[in-house]
């Protein structure tokens, strides 16, 4: 890989869990910024020793990409050559696509260039030198979501359905949904068969113009597209300059909290898992004092 000239300064990350067991896992190496948001699988019962298999595969996929993003190979080669690994440790035999998978969202430092890589539906936002907010992230889960969400609002109307209730009769559509991963008429994703990593959304810009990079999973983005409790991309970026992670995901949890039912803020669980990283970009020669803040 081409020496960067840029560097990341001061990165700031959170990760909470929605339930007993958090899905989502973040690095930082010396030239990426990795969010990842792992799912449940189809198959019954589990194949790691981890509390469940998607947890394993974000967190080992975590891992070992911050071993392979400093070196001199593709985002997409370094993905597919931890997932062949990963295969083989969870057993090197086609899982019929039931077993594990993950959205995964990159930003990596190459020479004097950010590229940014998205494979499944994480948020990112790239925050420009001029002022303007860069916004990246594959819809198709989102997409996909939505219908079922639509339904399960139409089931609820006018009943006293609880949201785990009305869950349980559209888990045909989620689970018809999940059998579309990696697949054209579906949505791309990582997975043990690593199918998706060709198909990801990528984004390469200038480094001299970008100002700072944040990614997040679907969980944390709520506080924007769900929870409403800022109005733009833009807005969401101001606030984690201004304060870091912390306050609005404790906004977002008050919030959420407040609305057990769903009905509210319409949503397919009480509260997903919820992680982000955020931090500055900058030049190799650039001198910052430490003790600034991130904005």
């Amino acid at each position: 890989m081409t020496a960067p000239t840029y560097r990341w300064f001061q990165p700031q990350s959170l990760s909470v869990p929605g339930a007993l067991v958090n899905e989502d896992a973040v690095a930082v190496s010396a030239s990426s910024l990795i969010m990842i948001d792992g799912a449940t699988g189809l198959a019954a019962g589990r194949r790691t020793g981890w509390p469940s298999d998607a947890q394993w595969l974000a967190h080992s996929l975590a891992t070992l990409l911050t071993e392979r993003l400093d070196g001199d190979i593709s985002i997409a080669d370094a993905l597919g050559q931890c997932l062949d690994e990963l295969r083989i440790e969870y057993g090197d035999d086609d899982d019929g696509g039931l077993g594990p998978s993950a959205s995964v969202l990159i930003a990596r430092i190459t020479g004097s260039e950010l590229e940014v890589y998205s494979l499944g539906d994480c948020l990112a936002l790239v925050g420009m030198a001029d002022g303007s907010v860069a916004s990246i992230r594959d819809g198709a889960v989102g997409e996909l979501d939505a219908a079922v969400l639509s339904r399960l609002q139409e089931l609820r109307r006018g009943t006293d359905l609880a949201i785990d209730q009305a869950r349980a009769l559209v888990q045909d559509l989620l689970i018809g949904n999940r059998k579309l991963r990696n697949r054209p008429e579906g949505y791309w994703i990582a997975d043990l068969s690593a199918a998706g990593v060709g198909h990801a959304l990528t984004r390469t810009l200038p480094a001299a113009q970008v100002r700072d990079v944040a990614l997040m999973t679907d969980g944390y983005a709520a506080a924007l597209d769900v929870a409403r409790l800022v109005g733009t991309a833009g807005a969401l970026l101001q606030e984690l300059r201004r304060s870091g992670p912390v306050p609005l995901m404790g906004a977002l949890v008050a919030r959420l909290s407040d609305d057990p039912r769903c009905t509210a803020f319409p949503r397919l669980k009480p509260m997903d898992d919820s992680s982000v990283v955020i931090a500055r970009l900058l030049g190799n020669t650039d001198a910052v004092d430490e003790a600034t803040s991130l904005p």
